[in-house]
């Protein structure tokens, strides 16, 4: 949502004693400066004194600059009946000038109000009367409110006419406060025709000269604008900023109204990222803001907005019951621009609804409103989003005519959000015009729009893997056309483009520490959040049932996830290299797999069918399509993880079953194979390969040590970080926590961190266990030793991967819980790390990379290796399993073993599978190799 901002300045009457007429001065002067209190104090006197001379000429001005003032506080009601009152003086005065001042801030209530057409009726009353009087400044006033009104209504050429002469007229007269706002203007204007270049230029020039003038309200209005059409293009880090800076600026003039509408704003951003939960946050404060304003304006765009998360969360009455209150108050103001959105919401819910001929009929409801005000941007963003409806429903030209329209009406305008989506469309109308050349090229450009914004994204890089998400329909697309053209290593490459997102990015160019960019006061602020969540963390220990703390936690990780988003747009220095190298290659990807020594499956999942891509060093790479759908996968892969995560003697035929449908049918490019490593997709990550069974009472990992990698371009990095480490002395062995106080007592863990310790040394190991086994400790030793062991209880948090945590000893400042958004902000030199905890291998992650929380976290801190488990493992077999898991990592490298870690963890494995009593999978299935296995 864009600030039109509107002339609210009065203008001082002839009075008839020169203290009236200093003191009306003093109170223009002073709204001109948004000085409102000093303005308020001074009409009120001029009122008073008015009054006692019996003066209505000069009580009339007093109370039209009274209205002013309470307009500039956003206290409409108090605006109009002050402005009323003044009118009706004037008006039995014959006042034309004081009539004219009036009208003009009644108008401006009606406008910010919603009542655009009644704000602009009101506006060409007070135009008349002024040009009758030959009042330039005020006829340009009313051409700059008049263009408001008529952009709200969707005559958009209108209002650049009218906006372009208030300028004009503002120049000649050498007023540049006034000319400030009507430049910007221009600015929202030609930022909605879709002219961002030009809509930048007006407004950086609006912002210039209210900077010059040390204007908050006009800098406000200019930076929001800046950020709106910033918003557009996908520059989401200059966006962010720039709204932060406009809520700087209203913030400290008072503008409530400024600042709800900046706030609203703000979660736009976040949710243009897949940010839901930071979005909801801000639209819900920005309503508890303007019910202190009461602008339907800004009420409608909430409601739009709500509606959209709903949506998004698949809530579809509440998302429903927000579009319908967006509809009904954008029609009662005629708010044309609004309303149109409005409808293509409520057409989503009815296409998620089954009610696809109530969808479309919203739908070109909404396309007819675009067309008519010239919303070109939108009008492209609904003809693609029809277009994909009717693709749904198999109406295959019709969305290709639809599509290819939103094309190009996009060709001159930089919305790559919206291209994306619509360079698919016509790709798989194409493609099902059994055109695949045409739809290849189509695909194409579609990944190349997505992978333009990988640089544009404002986030942590924990929050880039969601942002991705939902944009993986081409990639498959594009794999589909290539393998039906019999192109293996096409189809390959493009697979591998899909997942290599963030991570291989992250490990090409090293992490850049954040703090050290900060100032002295960011970084106050980020602690002072961080302290709160230290405290909360301690409450709810000590409380665990209460709520409220629970609730406070929430709402502080939400401040400073949002506060870290704004330091990243802050210091775009800290960014790492998105998307600078291109992605893997065939040859690339064959070369990684012989230096691994290994055979790699690499794995698509898509919702018609799944695919597996054999990577065999000394062999060309080839493809076998398994013949079953993302929906019934996803069934199989979860029943066969609780299976054996619950210690279920029936988990043997699914075993053979899954063994079956994904390694079948390479089963001959596995004879043979000592190494493996698994790159799963989606759901697969739930399934330990190494624990499916090629027959009866054989297990896969009997045959091969199996590692895991959330892609080619993660296990080429992570390889050579490993061999860096691996060809630098470390006085410094290994660091092991283990049975840390202040939590369930795990005496297991104890032991077994001690005996892990008896294989590495005492002189190059350290041990803590108890009270000594301190987060603060980890923090400050972490960095120093080659194997990281941590052997403790963990928490998954499904909602907050990056809450994850490891629960340690508390100490000093630290309160013991050691979340994933910790570890990645650790500088770590180990090899390995070892996660011997509850459940700390996934969680809900997004598709493409795979991986979440505290693994994901691992490979930004710069550990190219983590054994972690995807269940929780009775302790006892666990110590078993590690201890020999160690002594195999120690004998691996004195002998120089290429597969070191992988080959550790299944010798580990293969003792507990022999010696009979942990020889079901639960106590030894779980421990995954993930990243280099060598």
């Amino acid at each position: 949502m864009v600030t039109l901002a509107l002339l609210v300045l009065t203008w001082t009457c002839a009075a008839q004693t020169s203290e009236l007429a200093d003191l009306l001065a003093a109170g223009d002067q002073a709204a001109t400066a948004n000085q409102w209190d000093q303005a308020m104090r001074a009409y009120r006197r001029a009122l008073d004194l008015a009054v006692q001379s019996g003066d209505e000429k000069s009580q009339a001005a007093a109370l039209t600059g009274s209205a002013a003032v309470e307009y500039g506080k956003a206290n409409y009601d108090n605006a109009e009946k002050l402005a009323r009152q003044g009118l009706a003086i004037s008006e039995k005065l014959g006042d034309q000038k004081g009539i004219s001042d009036a009208l003009q801030q009644i108008a401006n209530v009606q406008y910010r109000r919603g009542d655009f057409q009644a704000s602009k009726e009101t506006i060409e009353r007070a135009l008349e009367i002024r040009q009758k009087l030959g009042d330039r400044a005020g006829v340009a006033m009313a051409f700059n409110n008049l263009g408001n009104a008529s952009r709200q209504l969707g005559d958009k050429l209108l209002a650049l006419e009218y906006l372009d002469r208030a300028e004009r007229e503002f120049g000649a007269l050498g007023n540049d406060r006034r000319r400030a706002v009507a430049l910007n203007n221009l600015g929202i204007g030609y930022g909605e025709l879709g002219d961002y270049e030009r809509g930048l230029e007006y407004s950086r020039q609006s912002m210039a000269i209210a900077e010059r003038l040390g204007d908050d309200s006009r800098l406000g209005n200019a930076l929001n604008n800046i950020a709106v059409i910033e918003t557009y293009r996908g520059n989401y880090r200059p966006a962010l900023q720039a709204y932060r800076q406009a809520l700087q600026a209203d913030e400290r003039i008072g503008a409530r109204w400024a600042v709800a509408e900046a706030t609203n704003n703000i979660g736009l951003v976040y949710a243009a990222q897949g940010d839901h939960e930071q979005a909801i946050a801000f639209f819900t404060k920005a309503v508890a803001l303007n019910r202190t304003v009461g602008d339907k304006s800004i009420d409608a765009d909430l409601h739009k907005n709500l509606g959209a998360e709903m949506l998004s969360a698949n809530h579809l009455q509440e998302a429903a019951r927000h579009y319908r209150e967006c509809l009904d108050l954008s029609r009662a103001s005629s708010y044309r621009l609004v309303e149109s959105e409005a409808r293509v919401g409520l057409a989503r819910v009815s296409f998620r609804s089954k009610h696809y001929a109530e969808a479309d009929a919203e739908m070109r409801q909404a396309a007819a409103i675009e067309r008519e005000i010239s919303d070109t941007p939108n009008l492209a963003g609904t003809l693609s989003e029809l277009a994909h409806m009717k693709l749904a429903l198999g109406h295959v030209n019709e969305a290709l005519a639809l599509a290819r329209e939103a094309e190009n009406l996009l060709a001159s305008i930089d919305r790559p959000e919206t291209l994306w989506e619509a360079q698919l469309a016509v790709g798989q109308a194409l493609r099902r015009l059994q055109r695949d050349k045409e739809a290849a090229r189509e695909f194409d450009a579609s990944i190349a729009t997505i992978e333009s914004l990988r640089a544009r994204v404002t986030a942590p890089p924990s929050a880039l893997p969601a942002y991705f998400a939902n944009k993986l329909e081409p990639y498959q697309e594009r794999v589909a056309i290539s393998l039906a053209a019999g192109k293996t290593e096409e189809a390959l490459e493009f697979t591998e483009r899909s997942k290599s997102r963030v991570l291989g990015d992250i490990l090409r160019s090293g992490r850049v520490d954040l703090n050290k960019a900060l100032t002295a006061e960011e970084r106050r602020a980020e602690r002072s959040i961080e302290s709160r969540l230290v405290a909360l963390n301690l409450q709810i220990a000590a409380q665990p049932e209460a709520p409220a703390p629970r609730a406070e936690l929430d709402r502080a990780r939400r401040e400073l996830a949002a506060l870290q988003s704004t330091l990243y747009a802050a210091h775009p220095e800290t960014a790492f290299q998105r998307g600078v190298a291109p992605a893997l290659s065939v040859a690339q990807i064959e070369e990684t797999a012989a230096e691994a020594r290994a055979l790699v499956l690499n794995y698509l999942v898509t919702p018609a069918n799944t695919y597996v891509f054999v990577i065999k060093p000394g062999t060309r790479p080839r493809v076998a399509a398994l013949g079953i759908g993302q929906a019934a996968l996803a069934a199989k892969a979860s029943e066969f993880n609780r299976q054996l995560a619950s210690h279920d003697l029936g988990y043997a035929p699914a075993a053979r079953e899954l063994y079956r449908i994904l390694l079948g049918p390479v089963e001959a490019d596995l004879s043979g194979q000592t190494a493996l490593i698994v790159i799963p997709d989606e759901q697969l990550w739930d399934i330990p390969f190494h624990a499916l069974q090629p027959r009866e009472k054989h297990f896969l990992i009997e045959d091969a040590a199996v590692s895991y990698s959330p892609s080619m371009a993660v296990l080429r990095e992570t390889m050579r970080i490993s061999r860096g480490r691996s060809q630098t002395s470390a006085d410094r062995e290994l660091l092991a926590f283990g049975d840390p106080a202040g939590h369930d007592r795990l005496p297991e863990a104890a032991r077994q961190v001690r005996a892990i310790q008896g294989l590495y040394g005492s002189e190059a190991s350290r041990v803590l266990t108890g009270e000594a086994a301190t987060e603060a400790a980890l923090k400050a030793e972490a960095g120093r030793y080659r194997v990281l062991h941590l052997a403790s209880h963990a928490v998954l948090d499904n909602a907050s991967p990056m809450y994850s945590r490891v629960l340690l000893a508390k100490s000093g400042g630290e309160d013991g819980i050691f979340e994933a958004r910790e570890l990645m902000a650790l500088n770590l030199k180990a090899d390995v790390l070892v996660l011997s905890a509850c459940e700390t291998a996934r969680g809900r992650a997004p598709p493409g990379e795979g991986i979440d929380g505290m693994l994901w976290a691992a490979f930004v801190a710069g550990v190219p290796t983590t054994v972690a488990s995807l269940w929780p493992v009775e302790s006892s077999s666990d110590s078993d399993l590690m201890i020999r898991f160690h002594r195999g990592l120690l004998e691996g490298r004195r002998s120089g073993s290429m597969l070191g870690k992988a080959a550790s963890l299944r010798n580990a494995a293969l003792g507990l599978i022999g010696g009979g009593k942990y020889s079901h999978p639960f106590y030894w299935a779980a421990f995954e190799v993930v990243g280099s296995p060598n």
